[in-house]
């Protein structure tokens, strides 16, 4: 089982970031860890520096996904996985500020998380 590369689920429905965790953990990646909020992820974020970040645009509190990745991306170069329900024309123009980006529009399926994150692997 490989462990070297590691995930961080910014999610704030807690069942879905679980579902997301234990399937990727049974798919081969060992070192995931799921957050609710952004201001969370950012502090994890300054001590493990993830490799991945699966992150959701809608996050209650004050930080969205967007600012949240922002201020990770200051410290620490990730790969982020945006997921979201609606993509418009703002979406593609905040994900573009990003150097290492893709995006997945809910529902999402384990296979193509999965699909993203061994893409990033290779």
């Amino acid at each position: 089982m490989e462990s070297d590369i590691k995930i961080l689920i910014v999610e704030d429905d807690v069942i879905t970031s679980m579902y997301w965790a234990n399937s990727l953990r049974k798919l081969i990646h060992s070192s995931i860890r799921t957050i609710t909020s952004g201001e969370k992820a950012i502090e994890l974020s300054k001590s493990e520096h993830p490799d991945i970040v699966l992150m959701d645009i809608h996050l209650k509190g004050k930080l969205d996904g967007f600012k949240t990745a922002a201020a990770i991306n200051s410290f620490c170069e990730t790969y982020f996985i945006f997921t979201t329900g609606y993509v418009n024309e703002d979406f593609f123009r905040k994900i573009e500020t990003f150097k290492l980006v893709d995006y997945l529009v809910k529902p999402v399926l384990i296979e193509d998380i999965n699909k993203l994150i061994n893409k990033k692997r290779k």
